[in-house]
């Protein structure tokens, strides 16, 4: 049985266990992970009360193996609000299983709750993003637009 709720203090070294595996799948693998830093973000995330952010885990069988990580804000230019994903992770043993949809499904609701009036989510892995489109897309979800992302340090190719 899987079991989705909000992350509580206890699980916080379970949590930084299953980001470093999500983040050495990723193209984030050549990145600095650092569990301090996780464990500072940890304390801003426990003292909102999940007024803005909301961190989801999901356990199976007692064991951490999901985590979505989320905010809720209103658009730069209008009242309204939107709910955005941070991080989202299924470890592999739990991919297939209905895990990834609880987690959004969780998600979803707790957005609605707060006034959001969309879910945005973002492909940034590097890894099944084909798949996870699809996925996303049977879960409602409607693409708009493509991730980027340049690395820094080099020069950037002038297309003209």
């Amino acid at each position: 049985m899987i079991l989705i709720r909000p992350v509580e203090p206890n699980d916080m070294d379970a949590v930084i266990a299953l980001g470093d595996i999500g983040a050495r799948e990723t193209r984030y693998k050549n990145q600095n992970y650092d569990p301090d830093k996780i464990r500072r973000q940890s304390e801003v995330y426990f003292r909102d009360g999940r007024s803005k952010y909301i961190c989801l885990v999901a356990e199976r069988g007692g064991e951490l193996q999901g985590i979505l990580f989320g905010s809720v804000d209103e658009y730069w230019f209008t009242q309204a609000r939107s709910a955005n994903m941070i991080a989202w992770y299924v470890a592999r043993k739990a991919r297939g299983s209905s895990m990834a949809a609880k987690l959004l499904l969780a998600f979803r609701r707790w957005a609605e709750n707060r006034q959001a009036s969309e879910l945005t989510l973002s492909i940034t892995s590097g890894v099944n993003t084909e798949k996870t489109g699809r996925f996303l897309r049977r879960m409602g979800f409607r693409p708009c637009g493509e991730n980027f992302y340049q690395a820094l340090g080099a020069p950037a190719l002038n297309s003209d």
